[in-house]
């Protein structure tokens, strides 16, 4: 029985040794196995060592593509900001900013810069006023402005009563240069009425003696003169004599006929003409007397003082020249 036991106990263990061999074999083959597919999985073809240094190589292409790119892009900025510099032209430096001690560019003068004809904003007593170049300096009368238009109330020479009015016909000269002295501003200028003497604006004939007839009033009414004939002409010459306003010229007439005598101030008509048909004075050869009044608008002219300067504009309509001290 013990013996029986015994050898049963041997074929046992001899069995057990037997499976752990085997196993210990299987183990081995699928470490084997295992490792063979982890080798050819890392180090194959297409395995991750491979794929690993693929994806190397694309990074380095990559960025070295997109190097390539932004040093192109900065090339073309580079060219683009070079031909900004060259087609740019330099700002010219402030006055004085750049060398405080320098003293700034001289204007250039009146005298200089304005021809007849240009427009210019003369800096009035009352305002800025758009103005004309009547005369330049290459007139004998100097640089002379005249207003582009009417300024200011209508001026009213005459009166109902006969002596009123024959005074107001003996002063209109001084009147309407008076009026046109509203304007003036005398750091830049003197001022006169359109019509008057451009040289002498107070020039006037003597007193008006009847030949006609008889009568008590020879030698108390002022005589005609020309005096307008040089403004107009220069401003039917520049054809800046029509501006649809009627205005006064500084200069009288005297129309005679054998009973009668009438007495007026001439002006330009709305239609840009020289008339006389307003009378404020009439006398009649039997000494009858008749009077009347009438409005007309102001055209101030400006006769610039030597040396006023230039300082901003072109002289046409839309930018005219400015000025200054």
């Amino acid at each position: 029985m013990n013996r029986k036991k015994k050898e049963q106990d041997k074929k046992s263990k001899k069995t057990e040794k037997g499976i752990t061999l085997v196993a210990l074999v299987i183990t081995i083959v699928i470490l084997i196995i295992l490792a063979t597919i982890t080798i050819n999985a890392a180090f194959g073809e297409g395995g991750l060592i491979e794929k690993a240094q693929q994806a190397k190589n694309l990074t380095e292409e990559s960025t070295i593509s997109e190097q390539e790119k932004l040093n192109s892009l900065m090339d073309e900025y580079a060219n683009m900001m070079a031909e900004d510099e060259e087609i740019t032209e330099p700002e010219e430096p402030v006055a004085n900013e750049v060398n405080p001690d320098e003293p700034e560019p001289e204007k250039p003068t009146a005298e200089d810069t304005l021809k007849a004809g240009d427009y210019v904003t003369y800096p009035s007593a009352q305002g800025d006023i758009e103005c004309r170049v009547l005369y330049d300096s290459t007139s004998e009368y100097g640089v002379q402005l005249i207003t582009s238009a009417c300024v200011g109330n209508d001026v009213t020479l005459g009166d109902s009563d006969f002596t009123t009015s024959m005074n107001s016909y003996n002063n209109a000269i001084s009147t309407l240069n008076n009026a046109a002295g509203v304007y003036n501003n005398s750091d830049y200028s003197t001022a006169r009425c359109v019509g008057s003497n451009p040289t002498t604006p107070s020039a006037e004939a003597g007193y008006y003696t009847f030949t006609e007839f008889s009568s008590s009033y020879s030698g108390k009414l002022k005589d005609a003169d020309t005096n307008y004939e040089t403004d107009y002409n220069q401003m039917e010459a520049l054809e800046i004599n029509n501006i649809a306003d009627a205005y006064w010229l500084a200069s009288r007439n005297v129309n005679s006929y054998s009973s009668d005598s009438y007495f007026d101030v001439r002006y330009v008509s709305t239609s840009g003409y020289v008339s006389s048909s307003k009378r404020l004075c009439g006398v009649g050869s039997r000494g009858r007397t008749n009077a009347n009044y009438y409005s007309n608008g102001l055209r101030p002219v400006f006769t610039l003082k030597s040396g006023i300067k230039v300082t901003g504009g072109n002289g046409e309509s839309g930018t005219p020249y400015t000025l200054g001290l």
